[in-house]
């Protein structure tokens, strides 16, 4: 979205905690045993605290193909879903350390990387949209492949480089120096100096080279790491400022939801308040086929939709069919027609628009009078979709068509999708942005997080 194309700000207050390690226990006190001392609970590491830990880490990361000294930085674990016969292209787990003057990656595959015919992909996401702004294509003989992206995620170019290093021993490592990455987008026709988010988020897939059926084997997770800088920064990426305010809710949906496009976006949301959620798993599929799949296999379909807080209903859609499904293993078909929708008005006047309900699922009806987490739909596939998700916009008064910015009270933002994120911070009001995660705090006891298996309209408060 334009509004994350900032660069990020140094010297910032931490707004958020993160869920983290524990302190040293105290020892005994006044002769009395450690078993009869009431503990106290540890303090949860603050982002930065975090960013200073994983920094030392990565500051003594070798590249020499060998995991021993990426112990205590974080990865995400592949599923296993997907039934691969040879281990060395079955994507095990993924881990990240962007330093200040390079990006290391380290893939653990289930068998030693490079048999014959095994090829290995890494694409990064750098800048302020989502898409990954070059696919780094690791070739043998050290002449790699970068593939680059716009910022509709269309191809621009295939340019070589010799400047990235890898190594090859029981796991794979990767190290892409950020001069590099930063020369080669220019040269794909991205700005010189590169608006950078505060974090940046890499996948790794693998796939058969010449001489073999080609295609991609595995696509593996994707996992995000803020910048080991040594000095504070916003953690948030910039959003532009509106000149008709924002308005803060509660979280309308329960469990973990990814922000897969955020407002003034070059797609669907140009100058436009508006996001779209969806739910991912770690591989940021919205489904076990990906887009192939039918929609009830969808991780979103039939999950349920709240009133954030109690107000009028000013639009209730709810017969408007859902896109045609899929068959298994086919292209999605054109998206049409008209959204299912719920408009709510407000206490200040604004009103919250959901769309994209499931056909049949609206709960509500025009003129009523709704409380604070009554159910008002389900999420579905109706109008202008490519899947099942959810459209949220606010406009700043009724029959205004102004949209302003949304924020969120009470939740966990995360830029990871697995059951621990180390950068997951608490907010008590957050700016919705593209490219996070977010989950009620409300329903989420700590520790926890409800993400694709939770049954449809079992999220009622």
């Amino acid at each position: 979205m334009s509004g994350s194309r900032g660069g990020f700000v140094a010297a910032v207050a931490l707004t958020g905690t993160l869920l983290g390690a524990c302190a040293t226990a105290p020892g005994p006190v006044d002769g009395q045993s450690r078993a009869t001392i009431e503990m106290a609970p540890p303090r949860p590491r603050t982002v930065y605290e975090e960013i200073a830990r994983v920094r030392e880490i990565a500051r003594r990361i070798v590249i020499d193909g060998e995991p021993e000294d990426w112990v205590g930085i974080h990865s995400i674990e592949d599923p296993g879903e997907e039934d691969i016969a040879d281990g060395a292209v079955d994507i095990v787990s993924l881990a990240i350390a962007p330093r200040e003057e390079d990006i290391l990656v380290m893939c653990r595959l289930r068998d030693p990387p490079y048999r014959e015919g095994a090829r290995y992909s890494v694409t990064l996401d750098i800048l302020g949209d989502t898409d990954p702004e070059c696919d780094v294509m690791l070739l043998p003989g050290g002449a790699h492949a970068v593939y680059l992206y716009d910022e509709e995620g269309t191809h621009k170019a295939v340019i070589e480089t010799r400047d990235v290093e890898v190594a090859v021993g029981s796991v794979l490592e990767v190290r892409i120096p950020h001069g590099t990455i930063g020369s080669l987008l220019a040269t794909g026709g991205r700005p010189a100096e590169l608006p950078l988010r505060p974090w940046i988020r890499a996948r790794a897939y693998s796939w058969r080279g010449p001489g073999t059926d080609l295609g991609i084997v595995d696509n593996g997770p994707r996992v995000a790491s803020y910048r080991l800088l040594d000095h504070r920064f916003e953690l948030d990426s910039p959003v532009a400022v509106c000149r008709w305010g924002q308005r803060a809710i509660d979280c309308p949906v329960r469990g973990l939801w990814y922000v897969s496009q955020g407002p003034q976006s070059d797609r669907t949301h140009s100058g436009r308040w508006a996001y779209d959620l969806a739910v991912l798993d770690v591989a940021f599929r919205s489904a076990p086929g990906g887009r192939r799949s039918v929609r009830e296999e969808h991780y979103a379909w039939e999950r349920s939709v709240f009133a954030p807080e109690s107000g009028d209903v000013v639009s209730a859609i709810g017969g408007e069919p859902d896109r045609e499904n899929r068959v298994a293993g086919a292209e999605p078909t054109p998206a049409r027609g008209s959204a299912n929708e719920v408009g709510i008005l407000l206490m200040d006047g604004s009103v919250l628009y959901a769309l994209h309900l499931r056909q049949g699922s609206v709960t509500v009806r025009e003129d009523e009078r709704v409380a604070r987490g009554a159910l008002v739909g389900l999420v579905g596939d109706s109008g202008r979709s490519e899947g099942p998700h959810l459209h949220l916009e606010m406009w700043d008064r009724r029959g205004s068509r102004t949209t302003i910015p949304i924020v969120l009270k009470g939740v966990r933002v995360r830029i990871n999708p697995g059951e621990l994120d180390p950068w997951a911070r608490e907010m008590d009001e957050w700016t919705v942005r593209e490219g996070y995660f977010i989950e009620d705090l409300e329903r989420v006891p700590p520790g926890a997080s409800p993400g694709p298996s939770v049954e449809p309209g079992s999220e009622e408060r």
